[in-house]
């Protein structure tokens, strides 16, 4: 049986995996206190659901990491640096660990099992607290020479917003939640989450129904650097922003669509545990 894990900015999800199913799972408010208290956390979600038939665990985990060896090198919505996760895990739980970036396993997951089946090539992008991105080639997640698919630091304005990374323009300061939170403040609503932003634009609200119009622009520019640079035969968006899709989609694809040459589906995730599963995929496949 393997479990599969997916570390996010706010939340770690845990699940055992019975092929494309979660059949048991749980979810543990991340301690970002500091490097231990957010290990003990994600060590609280496995426990949750761990048994003594699990015989391989995955684990999604923002990057920057050393897929290969399994460690997680400074994420910037983490409190971890250098931090040896496969290794801890496996001293702990006594089976085999496999570790990769958490938007490539759930990109992975669509590719396999949802959206992206059936592509050759997958891109996809993922919109939470961050955003991450992966390229699936083949039903294989891209890496590159380690940390390929870093979308959401591609910029898409040379003086634009500060981001946390240390560029300028980054699209995760713009689609994140952190970044849609503050675009809606530039335009007087006082929103504290894109959640609170998508029930006033469900009531009508029009200044929150522009900010996603706004956000889906700002989206639509960075896909076009994707779909020139790699040609993907589909785009796939995911993560808990993506839950305001019906307020975003259009305005993402007609600025997509009119900075690239070529005109791929863009479409929304359509599974609900794409981290979990993916991050399973990867511990099966590097057995």
């Amino acid at each position: 049986m393997i479990l599969g894990v997916d570390i996010g900015g706010s939340h770690i999800g845990a699940g055992l995996l019975r092929g494309c199913s979660t059949i048991r799972k749980a979810s543990v408010e991340a301690d970002k206190r500091d490097a231990a208290c957010f290990f003990n956390s994600v060590v609280a979600a496995i426990r949750r659901v761990f048994n003594s038939r699990v015989t391989a665990i995955g684990v999604g985990c923002p990057g920057p990491l050393d897929w290969n060896k399994g460690v997680i090198v400074a994420p910037r919505n983490l409190p971890l640096r250098n931090f040896m996760l496969r290794e801890r895990l496996e001293s702990i739980f006594k089976v085999r660990v496999a570790v990769d970036n958490d938007a490539s396993c759930a990109v992975l997951a669509e590719a396999v099992y949802g959206a992206g089946k059936g592509k050759a090539v997958v891109a996809g992008l993922t919109l939470g607290t961050g955003v991450g991105g992966g390229l699936v080639i083949k039903s294989e997640v891209y890496h590159g020479a380690g940390n390929a698919s870093e979308f959401g630091h591609t910029s898409i304005g040379y003086n634009g917003r500060r981001c946390n990374c240390g560029s300028r323009g980054c699209i995760e300061e713009y689609a994140s939640s952190r970044g849609i939170v503050r675009t809606a403040k530039s335009h007087g609503l006082r929103a504290e989450s894109p959640k609170e932003l998508y029930r006033l634009a469900l009531k009508g609200n029009k200044k929150a129904v522009g900010v996603f119009r706004e956000t889906g622009f700002y989206l639509g520019v960075a896909v076009a650097n994707i779909i020139n640079c790699l040609s993907p035969d589909i785009i796939v968006v995911g993560g808990k922003v993506s839950g305001s899709w019906r307020f975003f989609h259009k305005s993402l694809k007609e600025a997509a669509y009119s900075r690239s040459f070529s005109k791929p589906p863009i479409v929304k995730a359509e599974l609900v545990d794409a981290g979990i599963l993916g991050s399973g995929l990867i511990a099966c496949r590097r057995g």
